[in-house]
C-alpha cells in the first residue's frame, strides 16, 4: 500500500517536471525574440519591445488637427432652374410661357441673366438670352399686368432658336404671355429691325430705349436678326388687347 502512494507521488513529481521545464523553455524563446527588433537587430534590455509599447500605450493619444473647411460651390440659381434642379419662383405676374400663334410658337420663359459692359467708360447693363429653348424675361422690367415695360428676348439662330420666326410677326397679331395659369393678351403695334453692329454708340443707346421703363402697359420682345451676321436688333413692341 505505501510502495503504490510512493509510486503515485513519483509520477506526480515528474508530471510538474516537466510542465515546468517546458515553460521556462517558452519563456527562454520568448526573451530571446524580444531581443530582436522587427528587422533583426539585437536590442539590449530583453524586454525593451515590450516596455516600449507599454510606454507608447501609457501616452495620451495625439490631438488630431481638423480637416481645413473647404467651401462648396454654389450654382446660381439660373442654372439649377435650367438644369431641372431647383423649382423656378413663381411670383406673380412673372412670365412663364409665351405663345405666338401666327408663327406657331409656345415656349417657355425664364429669367434672363445679365452682366456689365464698360462702353468709354460707362458701365451699361447687357442681358444675356437663356443658352436652350426658352425666352429670357428682364427682371428689372415690369410684370405682366403691371404698368411699365416687360421685355423679354431670345436666340432666334442658335441654342435652341426660340425667336427664329419672331421676324415674321407683323403689326395686328396676337402674343399671349402666362405667368403661371393665368393669360396676359396682346395686340402687336409696332416692328422694328434696327441697326446695331458698329452703330454709332448714341444710335445703340437710343436702341435700348425701346427696353427702358415705360409709363404705359406694354410688352416688348427682343432678339437679333438677321440669321446669317446678326447686325441688327428685332423689336416687337405689343399693347394689352382691350
Amino acid at each position: 500500500m505505501m510502495k503504490n502512494r510512493i509510486s503515485n507521488w513519483l509520477f506526480l513529481a515528474a508530471g510538474i517536471a516537466l510542465i515546468l521545464f517546458g515553460a521556462l523553455r517558452t519563456v527562454a524563446e520568448l526573451s530571446q525574440s524580444s531581443n530582436q527588433t522587427g528587422d533583426g537587430t539585437p536590442v539590449a534590455g530583453g524586454l525593451a519591445n515590450f516596455v516600449d509599447l507599454e510606454l507608447y500605450a501609457a501616452q495620451p493619444a495625439p490631438t488630431l488637427k481638423p480637416a481645413p473647411y473647404v467651401k462648396r460651390a454654389v450654382l446660381p440659381r439660373e442654372d439649377l432652374e435650367d438644369a431641372g434642379l431647383l423649382k423656378p419662383r413663381r411670383l406673380p405676374g412673372i412670365p412663364t410661357r409665351i405663345v405666338i400663334p401666327s408663327i406657331g410658337l409656345d415656349a417657355p420663359v425664364v429669367q434672363a441673366r445679365s452682366y456689365r459692359v464698360n462702353q468709354d467708360g460707362v458701365l451699361y447693363g447687357q442681358y444675356m438670352a437663356p443658352s436652350r429653348f426658352a425666352a429670357g424675361w428682364h427682371p428689372n422690367s415690369a410684370r405682366l399686368g403691371q404698368v411699365g415695360n416687360t421685355v423679354i428676348n431670345g436666340h432666334h439662330n442658335f441654342l435652341g432658336k426660340v425667336f427664329e420666326h419672331l421676324v415674321d410677326v407683323a403689326p395686328g397679331d396676337k402674343i399671349i404671355v402666362y405667368a403661371g395659369e393665368r393669360a396676359f393678351h396682346y395686340v402687336v403695334t409696332n416692328r422694328m429691325v434696327l441697326m446695331e453692329k458698329d452703330a454709332p454708340l448714341a444710335v445703340r443707346v437710343t436702341n435700348a430705349r425701346w427696353l427702358a421703363r415705360s409709363t404705359d402697359e406694354r410688352l416688348t420682345l427682343i432678339t437679333c436678326w438677321p440669321a446669317t451676321s446678326n447686325t441688327h436688333r428685332l423689336v416687337i413692341v405689343a399693347a394689352p388687347e382691350k
